[in-house]
């Protein structure tokens, strides 16, 4: 894939209510129990929710040339991947970075490593997700490679796919599964719907999910009358 080809369709604004809704641990499940990225992927401080298509990026530990290249040339509503060999030394992506990105439509980021200046991003409302948080710089030398697959823990992610995070962490959903992806997961959300209305009229969790019963029964607890 040349660096400058089209994403797949990009996510309406409907879509994208829809995912916020249901949130990344039920995509989740609903997929299989895939596509969790590794739990060290965390939002920064307010970053808030971030979906769109991925615009995968692997650049050198401690140069972003590759990440400058990345803004330019990715498309409105993507987000861009990032694998910096999960370095952590370095702040990848910074203020004016995203500044930048902002212009052009870019969704967000996830990075395989560290970056900065995240009160400042945090105020420009850019949704970041990291390993790790650095104020050192980097150099821009290395043109890395954009637009290849990247791995992580089981997860295979290509450009084109779809990438959601919140305060849970990021999920990656395969651009062709994501119709049947997102219809489980609105299935799902039903029926956890129904399970917390019945919690509701006195039912328990053990009764609903038909859960084992423990291997001994432990005696109540007692109680005792305070003394005057």
């Amino acid at each position: 894939m040349s660096p400058d080809a089209p994403s797949s369709a990009r996510l309406s604004q409907e879509a994208k209510d829809t995912l916020q809704r249901l949130g990344t641990s039920t995509l989740y499940e609903a997929q299989g129990k895939h596509g969790a990225l590794p739990h060290e992927f965390r939002p920064i401080p307010g970053a808030g929710f971030l979906s769109g298509t991925a615009y995968t990026v692997r650049t050198r530990p401690t140069d972003n040339l590759a990440l400058h290249h990345a803004v330019m040339l990715a498309s409105p509503g993507d987000v861009l991947v990032v694998d910096c060999g999960s370095f952590l030394e370095a702040g990848v992506w910074g203020e004016i970075m995203t500044v930048a990105a902002l212009e052009r439509g870019i969704s967000g980021i996830v990075v395989d490593g560290s970056i900065r200046d995240v009160q400042r991003i945090a105020e420009l409302g850019f949704p970041a997700f990291s390993r790790g948080i650095c104020m050192e710089g980097t150099l821009k030398a290395d043109p890395g490679v954009l637009g290849e697959t990247l791995h992580w823990d089981g997860v295979e992610i290509d450009p084109g796919d779809i990438i959601v995070g919140d305060a849970d962490g990021v999920v990656a959903i395969k651009a062709f599964e994501f119709d049947t992806v997102l219809q489980a997961a609105l299935e799902r959300e039903a029926q956890e719907q129904k399970i917390m209305q019945e919690l509701r009229s006195g039912k328990t969790t053990v009764d609903l999910m038909g859960l084992k019963a423990p291997s001994s029964t432990v005696a109540p607890r007692r109680t005792y009358a305070r003394k005057s």
